[in-house]
């Protein structure tokens, strides 16, 4: 694990850090009806933490960018960040609201419902850093796209993507579900701005109209989006080979999915991969490595 820490093996991060609260019940209560949890869980979340938490592991360098409350569950976030080897120097603290958290309701049968507010996520503002410091803090930039359904945000993505596009850096988004349904005309103006761009087939289809994930990411690249990797679930993921549409199976992992940890597994299983063949050289202790992850990923999921 002594792999080299430096500017060719680094990422700039900027997302949302949430508190994940999971309650696991037999089954959902009826209308006003009471349902009474075991026991309350409490995770660490968002997608930008999920990814730095995925990411930091595998010896990059990871600098995540955004904001939690003044609170104790910024508190529990910014230290597993910081004992992770995340770079949270950028992230900020913001007054204006409590740090962001979901609630998630999980069945006997693994379905999760989500309830919960960005909180302070949507109240990021613009770091106290120069420009040269932007373009050389990291090798490439990976952005959400839930950082643009407010101003103050959207405002700082943006500036992150003029500033690594300027010095020739590639920038990657994830998009999420709920910026698909609030702002679909912004995501898709957006596709030709980015150079990875990660999508699940629910997204893409309340972007597109199209049910067929074939069908979408065609219409994507007629968007002007560059490289797509577009998450199957368990069938893995759809990315272009030459022009060529091909389904890569994901590899096996014993995980137990109660929350958002699938985000962690998203990118470590599809993006990490996918980034290191764009941004990094491949070491000679990768299999080693990638059997490590392997078990990192089933132990953070299960909240080890």
């Amino acid at each position: 694990m002594g792999r080299k820490k430096d500017s060719a093996s680094s990422l700039l991060i900027f997302g949302d850090l949430n508190i994940d609260m999971i309650g696991r019940v037999d089954e959902w209560p009826a209308p006003g009806g009471e349902c009474l949890c075991p026991q309350l869980e409490l995770h660490c979340g968002g997608v930008g933490a999920n990814c730095a938490l995925a990411l930091a592991p595998w010896g990059i360098k990871v600098r995540l960018l955004g904001c939690v409350g003044q609170d104790r569950f910024g508190d529990l976030l910014l230290d597993t960040l910081r004992k992770t080897g995340v770079d949270i120097g950028g992230v900020q603290r913001s007054s204006r609201a409590l740090t962001g958290m979901l609630y998630i309701n999980v069945t006997r049968d693994g379905q999760r419902t989500f309830f919960g507010s960005r909180g302070a996520n949507q109240f990021m503002g613009p770091p106290k850093v120069p420009a040269s410091w932007l373009r050389s803090c990291a090798a490439a930039a990976h952005l959400v796209g839930y950082s643009f359904l407010n101003p103050g945000p959207e405002k700082m993505a943006r500036r992150i993507l003029r500033q690594f596009h300027s010095c020739g850096k590639l920038v990657s988004l994830d998009v999420g579900m709920e910026p698909c349904k609030r702002i679909p005309k912004k995501i898709l103006r957006l596709l030709p701005q980015v150079d990875l761009l990660f999508v699940s087939s629910d997204e893409a289809a309340s972007l597109t109209g199209k049910s067929n994930p074939r069908e979408a990411f065609l219409r994507f690249e007629r968007a002007g989006a560059k490289e797509i990797v577009m998450k199957l679930g368990k069938r893995g993921c759809l990315i272009s080979d030459g022009g060529i549409l091909r389904e890569v199976p994901s590899f096996a992992v014993r995980v137990v999915d109660s929350s958002s940890r699938r985000h962690f597994c998203r990118h470590a299983c599809a993006g990490g991969p996918h980034a290191r063949r764009h941004l990094w050289p491949m070491p000679p202790e990768q299999p080693r490595r990638r059997a490590w992850g392997r078990e990192r990923c089933c132990r953070i999921s299960r909240g080890l």
